[in-house]
């Protein structure tokens, strides 16, 4: 058994959302985790009852997509990583899933929603990588990068912990010489690995989320990455 009891996914209905709702809604199943999924939509003065109604056909579309994980539906209005990030303190959520393309931009990862729940989030972020045809789930390799740090230490034991959960693997890696975020990024491209678990803070000292190694791990790997609040 995981500590994620509670998982909370946002949508925007894009390609990349719908497939990180999937994953989330999965992910829920498997851990016997309650799901919610979100979306924040902005109000506007020209017809303020539009953005509600196209919110919630989009809200509804994704709920029925992963009817199967009976998720719970929430429309909110405003700024879509506040809204997600409100959501998780509100429901004291353990995760929020979301997508690593998405949410109502085309830029690339940490620039804009992803980065900005990276930042704030009071719980551990899974970053689903929905940018390519691989497949999302089930879970085969999970990598846990590590300095040995105490931080370090406690996301790789919720990595384990994760791993058992899901039946898959995992390998422990620290990485020694070198740039240790280049490490990471090719250490899971050569061990296929499924998702890397990190921590926010470990790898780098005090320095914070998003000038750290984590942070350009979740830019760069080319699987699912896990960053596991440890501060």
């Amino acid at each position: 058994m995981t500590a994620y009891r509670r998982i909370v996914v946002g949508t925007d209905g894009s390609d990349s959302a719908t497939r990180a709702v999937r994953h989330a809604a999965w992910l829920a199943e498997k851990l016997g985790a309650e799901l919610l999924v979100i979306h924040a939509y902005a109000e506007t003065r020209e017809d303020p009852a539009s953005p509600e109604r196209v919110g919630a056909s989009v809200l509804r579309d994704a709920c029925a997509d992963v009817a199967w994980a009976q998720p719970r539906a929430l429309l909110r209005s405003g700024e879509a990583a506040g809204a997600l990030v409100s959501l998780a303190r509100d429901e004291a959520a353990d995760m929020i899933v979301v997508g690593n393309r998405g949410l109502g931009n085309r830029r690339v990862l940490m620039g804009t929603v992803p980065g900005r729940v990276v930042q704030r989030a009071p719980c551990d972020v899974l970053i689903a990588h929905t940018t390519d045809d691989q497949k999302l789930e089930p879970y085969r390799r999970i990598l846990l990068a590590t300095d040995r740090s105490a931080t370090a230490e406690r996301a790789a034991a919720l990595g384990r912990a994760l791993a058992e959960a899901v039946s898959a693997e995992t390998e422990e890696l620290h990485v020694t010489q070198g740039d240790p975020a280049d490490g990471i990024v090719r250490a899971a491209a050569e061990r296929a690995a499924d998702v890397v678990v990190v921590g926010n803070r470990g790898l780098t000292g005090a320095r914070r989320y998003l000038a750290s190694v984590p942070s350009r791990v979740a830019r760069r790997a080319p699987c699912h990455v896990l960053l596991v609040k440890t501060t």
